[in-house]
């Protein structure tokens, strides 16, 4: 089971291959931990916005691959495309 997330582009340079996810999300009963797997090379448009007017909706952002560990897996299984925040454990600047 994996997750796709979308990190910024002024903060990618700090992510690395290995680096551990923790995913939380309402409609989950305790938030996923996970590593990453595969950083994307694609600068794109976000998908994910917030409804608040002070959101940024026109971030650019890069797809940071997350393989989800075995029991997070079993409790993610029934859920496809939710919406989840992601914690990833990154270098310093």
């Amino acid at each position: 089971m994996t997750a796709e997330i979308e990190v910024y582009q002024t903060l990618i340079g700090r992510v690395a291959v290995g680096a551990e996810v923790r995913l939380e999300a309402d409609a989950l009963s305790r938030p996923l931990e996970g590593s990453v797997t595969r950083l994307g090379y694609e600068v794109r448009r976000q998908t994910a916005t917030d409804a608040t007017p002070a959101a940024n909706t026109d971030a650019r952002v890069v797809i940071v691959h997350v393989a989800l560990a075995p029991g997070s897996a079993e409790i993610a299984r029934r859920f496809t495309n939710l919406q989840v925040t992601a914690r990833i454990v990154a270098s310093a600047p």
